[in-house]
């Protein structure tokens, strides 16, 4: 609990400071546009992952394009994830998450505000619904999304993956969208109450995307399983650069 108790020191001030602009902006998005409320949103994390003292190591940013819709598919270690995506990448990204995370305090305010959707795992309808959204923001508004393909974070010790899972790929093959594959590692310590570092090292990396050419004859089965393993071959490099560690 110290840790926390040091984070809110050094946020408290600053976060409600903040916390009136997020509320007007939320109140008033019509008026904002997408790229200026994410804007907003990002300066905020930048300071918690500075008030965390993260340090992000990142590799392959130039695989993320400006001019074509994408998906990012991310594996999942901690709730950290989305703030250090967010953080990293200066062009607005949306997010699929659990309906748990709206009832989170604070983030989850803000990532409403982003245009983040939600979908109840344990509702089928509501899911395929959410899923249907995604695909028609991608068409029609050209958002970009992000997509944690294990459904949820991982719980193992190892840190290595759960199962992907395919309809997690729907809404990027039915908008013809890059699918971005994306390695991320080091997020398992930030928010660990009982791990205390002087730095908490972080290490992203976007991965080749693959192309609607390349992925027009897989199923989404086939995809899934193609990204998990290529996924999983670069975070297992990173895991032994841990132990070495």
């Amino acid at each position: 609990m110290w840790k926390y108790f040091i984070i809110i020191l050094k946020l408290g001030y600053y976060l409600i400071y903040k916390t009136p602009g997020i509320f007007i902006r939320y109140f008033r998005r019509n008026k904002y546009s997408k790229e200026y409320r994410y804007n907003y949103c990002r300066k905020i994390l930048l300071k918690i992952s500075k008030a965390f003292n993260v340090k992000y190591h990142i590799e392959g940013i130039e695989n993320i394009p400006s001019n074509q819709t994408f998906v990012l598919y991310p594996n999942h270690q901690s709730n950290y994830d989305p703030l250090a995506l967010i953080s990293i990448i200066d062009q607005p990204i949306h997010f699929i998450g659990k309906i748990e995370v709206k009832k989170m305090p604070y983030i989850g305010k803000l990532f409403e505000i982003i245009g983040s959707i939600y979908l109840d795992r344990d509702d089928i309808r509501s899911s395929i619904k959410t899923m249907r959204e995604c695909q028609k923001r991608i068409e029609e508004q050209k958002d970009n999304f992000v997509i944690f393909p294990e459904g949820t974070r991982t719980r193992k010790e190892d840190h290595r993956m759960n199962e992907f899972k395919a309809g997690a790929f729907k809404p990027a093959t039915a908008s013809s969208s890059l699918v971005i594959p994306v390695v991320i590692n080091g997020t398992y310590e930030v928010l660990d109450k009982n791990v205390r570092r002087k730095q908490y090292d972080v290490h992203i990396k976007f991965l080749k995307p693959i192309t609607p050419e390349e992925y027009k004859d897989l199923s989404t089965i086939d995809l899934s399983n193609h990204v998990q393993k290529i996924i999983g071959n670069e975070l297992e490099k990173l895991l032994k650069n841990d132990v070495k560690e």
